[in-house]
């Protein structure tokens, strides 16, 4: 068990993986990688102005007293809505294939790898398994599982030593595919 980790409820699918997720920064930082957020600012800047164009919404209908017989209002209107919806439809195309699933990235900046870690869970086997896929370079690329039976201790904490372990192997993989 590591210092300061929290219980988590073991029939809670959503805890275990969040769980899993959260600690990848460990692991990875413990390695020599620092972590990227460029994908993450991405998402912010696109969901705080859409934010925004709300809220310059709200502040024309205040302005205007939300009366459609003024031209000018109109005209607002139209072109903040129609860019509300663009933005919020390159936000979630974002999302879905642009962010899909990554949960980690980072850069080794003595080696210069650059590294991204996916991870799902397979909710059909039973028990729920978390699968992690760890990207080198955007080329070398290791998929595997494990349930998460086997991350989680009886009393709901993570083992942590199994999940260096699980990371350290899939890692040390995509290396040597690296190396050849």
């Amino acid at each position: 068990m590591v210092e300061g980790q929290k219980k988590i409820n073991l029939n809670s699918v959503y805890d275990l993986k969040t769980n899993c997720d959260d600690n990848l920064s460990n692991f990875f930082e413990s390695i020599g990688y620092s972590q990227d957020f460029h994908v993450i600012d991405i998402r912010l800047a696109l969901t705080y102005t859409s934010i925004f164009l709300s809220a310059l919404l709200f502040y024309l209908e205040k302005k205007f007293k939300n009366d459609f017989k003024n031209e000018e209002y109109y005209w607002y209107m139209i072109y903040v809505i129609a860019s509300f919806y663009v933005i919020s439809g390159i936000n979630w195309i974002y999302i879905k294939f642009v962010e899909h699933n990554i949960k980690y990235m980072g850069k080794n900046e003595i080696t210069g790898d650059k590294i991204t870690v996916a991870t799902i869970v397979e909710k059909k086997n039973i028990p729920p398994t978390y699968k992690i896929t760890i990207t080198l370079n955007d080329k070398d690329k290791k998929v595997s599982s494990k349930p998460f039976t086997e991350l989680y201790e009886e009393t709901g904490f993570l083992n942590y030593d199994l999940f260096k372990k699980f990371l350290n192997d899939d890692y040390i993989e995509v290396l040597n595919k690296k190396k050849n």
